[in-house]
C-alpha cells in the first residue's frame, strides 16, 4: 500500500497543469473584459456630460426666445388705443 501511495501519478500532474492553465485564461480574460468594461464606462461619462451640456444649453436658448416671444406681444399703453 504505501508503494502507491509514495509513486507520483502522471495524471494528477497533467491534471493540476490543466487547471492552472484554465486559471490562467479565465484571468486573463476577466482582465479584458474589465479594462472594456472600464473604457466603455468612461465613453457613457463622456457623452452623458456632453448630452447634460447640451440641455443646459438648450435651456437658456429657450428662456431667451420665451422672453423675446413675451416682450412682442406685450402691450404698452399708448394713446391711440388705450386710452
Amino acid at each position: 500500500m504505501e508503494g502507491i501511495l509514495q509513486k507520483p501519478d502522471p495524471t494528477v500532474g497533467k491534471l493540476q497543469l490543466q487547471v492552472d492553465d484554465l486559471i490562467e485564461r479565465v484571468t486573463d480574460k476577466s482582465m479584458k473584459l474589465l479594462a472594456q468594461r472600464h473604457a466603455e464606462l468612461q465613453q457613457c461619462e463622456f457623452l452623458g456630460a456632453e448630452i447634460l451640456q447640451s440641455s443646459k444649453q438648450f435651456q437658456r436658448l429657450s428662456k431667451r426666445t420665451t422672453r423675446k416671444y413675451k416682450l412682442r406681444r406685450a402691450c404698452f399703453p399708448c394713446t391711440c388705443c388705450c386710452f
